[in-house]
């Protein structure tokens, strides 16, 4: 598919599949349910629920307990509650009791879990408690002393679970209610589609991508691009968009995102202190070499990134900031110098200076964030930060310093 065009695009076999899958009707897009909590929560809830419409008994319970739990009879037709002491789910035996504390993109807020461990071990009529932090990822509480307590169970393991369910008793599914394993298989592919992201068309979107960076980081970056498209083009390009690293400048590092997790990480591994803000936009930092010599507080001067999508270049820039009553001292150093930094940074100099923030330094770095492999993208960015920034600015606190410190 070198140099495919736009058209080259939408009829290629791959966009044609993801075209024809995504307009399929399936009840949990429909409803748009998929991105709330609580609907995950009364989904597997009905599904654990052998007295439910499912008419299937244990058939289900049977499996998805044993799968979230280590208990001695996952086969018992277990009583559901539904946020019972504010708990997600808990399932309760003659003999046992299973917790379910459920979290789609949420964490544990602090001490909620040992609150909830401690209100069913404390009430004698919960027997021989199990306790289960179930997740997207199976990843662990924040709570670290939670930690030891709660067993992890991810979505894919229970994903996992039905699709055997739904391939191995087809038959006494489909026997016990005919829309029964319908919904089932709708709600596998509305969670591995839209949050596990590891359903066919899922690949098929990462590979068109893999294989074209350039076409759509165009394509995403200019709405005029799908100008004339029909409806079911434009809703597959949003959703192989959507399947991709791309994020609009203004959501480039946004907290808890791909690439700000990424470019926070490879800045500690090379000696910077980035700054702790809610900005999406810019992410700020400084190095820890300058920390020592003059406190943060008093410190004026930063470095930082901004992503332009359009030109495809991670903009790395250091400048001034406003004044306060802390850094006043050293700012008017640096203010008063200005000209001479201007000379020292060269072709790299800000030539239009403002007056809170002065910029001082600037330099555009390639950058495509759709031609990065995710699996390889702590590597990839810790290598750009180390070849293309850290050298700049080595050089850039050589001339600072002499300025900010004499």
């Amino acid at each position: 598919m070198a140099d495919t065009t736009l058209n080259e695009l939408l009829s290629c076999s791959d966009f044609l599949y993801i075209q024809k899958k995504i307009n399929e009707p399936n009840i949990f897009h429909i409803l748009s349910n998929t991105g709330y909590e609580i609907r995950h929560s009364n989904f597997i809830a009905w599904l654990l629920d052998a007295k439910e419409s499912h008419c299937c008994g244990t058939l289900f319970s049977a499996e998805l307990v044993a799968k979230l739990a280590a208990v001695n009879n996952p086969k018992a037709e277990w009583e559901v509650l539904r946020e019972k002491h504010n708990i997600d789910l808990i399932l309760t035996s003659p003999e046992e009791t299973v917790v379910i504390e459920n979290k789609t993109y949420s964490k544990d807020a602090p001490n909620q879990l040992k609150k909830y461990r401690e209100l069913i071990i404390n009430d004698p009529k919960y027997k021989r408690a199990s306790f289960v932090y179930l997740n997207l990822k199976g990843e662990a509480p924040k709570d670290f002393q939670e930690r030891q307590f709660w067993k992890l169970c991810s979505y894919s393991e229970v994903i996992f679970t039905l699709k055997k369910l739904c391939e191995e008793k087809k038959d006494e599914i489909d026997k016990n209610h005919s829309k029964t394993r319908v919904l089932v298989e709708d709600y596998i592919n509305a969670v591995e589609i839209k949050h596990l992201k590891s359903g066919a068309i899922n690949e098929k979107a990462k590979n068109l991508i893999a294989k074209e960076p350039n076409l759509f980081t165009s394509i995403f970056s200019e709405s005029k691009t799908t100008s004339g498209l029909s409806h079911s083009q434009i809703k597959s390009l949003n959703f192989i968009k959507d399947n991709s690293n791309f994020q609009r400048g203004k959501g480039f590092f946004r907290k808890g995102g791909l690439f700000r997790e990424a470019f926070e990480k490879a800045l500690q591994k090379n000696n910077f202190k980035f700054d702790e803000n809610q900005n999406t936009t810019y992410l700020s930092f400084a190095s820890e070499n300058m920390l020592k010599k003059i406190p943060r507080e008093e410190l004026p001067f930063r470095f930082g990134f901004r992503f332009f999508e359009k030109r495809r270049v991670l903009h790395f820039g250091a400048g001034i900031g406003p004044e306060n009553d802390q850094n006043s001292h050293i700012r008017i150093k640096v203010v008063n110098n200005l000209d001479q930094i201007q000379r020292a940074f060269g072709k790299n100099a800000v030539k239009a200076r403002g007056v809170q923030h002065i910029g001082l330094f600037t330099k555009n770095i390639p950058f495509n964030p759709l031609a990065i492999d995710e699996t390889e993208l702590e590597h990839q960015i810790e290598k750009l930060i180390t070849n293309s920034v850290t050298p700049d600015v080595l050089f850039i606190e050589d001339k600072m310093q002499k300025i900010m410190l004499k």
